[in-house]
């Protein structure tokens, strides 16, 4: 999907719905259109980008040796840059709990609550 949505060109009918529907879900909030597209692109911006982060990563969910061969060399990866000093951040939580995190549903329904919890203390009371 990441790498098809970058070669597609920006514009279609099916962009186009789905801006149009999601600016309309906007709409009763009484705020500039201007700033419903910035809330559109927002949420837009993050979905998408949680869905290529995903893709990215590596094989995931499938329980094949392609993927414990790449959950192990992106441990092992991790450790040698913590075991330097130089990450004390990521040490602390260690390379399995920093793999894990993105595969965790709770980690993108947690940060899409952030940013709509954000957005809403923006526009106000609606």
């Amino acid at each position: 999907m990441a790498t098809a949505r970058s070669r597609l060109p920006p514009l279609g009918p099916n962009l186009m719905r789905h801006v149009e529907q999601s600016l309309a879900c906007l709409a009763g909030l009484g705020i500039a259109p201007e700033r419903r597209l910035l809330i559109l692109r927002a949420v837009d911006t993050y979905a998408m980008g949680n869905a290529e982060a995903g893709f990215s990563r590596g094989p995931a969910g499938t329980g094949s040796a392609e993927e414990h061969g790449w959950q192990a060399a992106a441990e092992a990866y991790l450790h040698g840059l913590t075991s330097s000093g130089a990450y004390p951040g990521i040490a602390e939580l260690g390379a399995g709990a920093l793999l894990r995190a993105g595969n965790d549903p709770l980690t993108f329904d947690t940060g899409l609550a952030w940013l709509l919890d954000g957005i809403a203390a923006g526009v106000g009371p609606r």
